[in-house]
């Protein structure tokens, strides 16, 4: 990306009130991720213990993606310490890859809601997935 990485390509204004482009790649990787790891953690983890849909699973599955990307935070603080600060951190960084985790993962579990919904609805009456 010219004389800078992947990580802090953006589109779009810089917001001064937000301290971050609108548009970031590192936003977008962060949602992304736990987009697809609450459908994963679902899959794994809930989808077997769930006849019908409960939201306590959803928001299971949602939690377990939260926790990856907890962990994400940590092996990337963990990369700033070693490389001297190079390409990712601070409190801004960090703050905003929470937020955009929070956005994947709420996004799918909505996803995940409202098909477990539809699948309740559709099935015949006193039968179960």
């Amino acid at each position: 990306m010219g004389q800078d990485v992947l990580y802090n390509a953006s589109l779009g204004t810089y917001s001064e009130s937000l301290g971050t482009h609108f548009l970031q790649y590192d936003h977008f990787a962060h949602a992304y991720m736990c987009f697809v790891a609450t459908f994963a953690c679902w899959v794994m983890l809930a989808a077997p213990y769930a006849p019908a849909y409960r939201r306590e699973l959803v928001i299971l599955a949602a939690s377990g993606a939260l926790g990856l990307g907890a962990i994400n935070e940590m092996v990337e603080f963990i990369a700033t310490l070693a490389h001297h600060g190079a390409h990712a951190g601070g409190y801004w960084n960090t703050g905003w890859d929470l937020v955009c985790n929070t956005i994947g993962a709420v996004a799918a579990g909505i996803v995940i809601a409202r098909s477990r919904t539809a699948d309740a609805r559709s099935a015949p009456a006193g039968t179960s997935e």
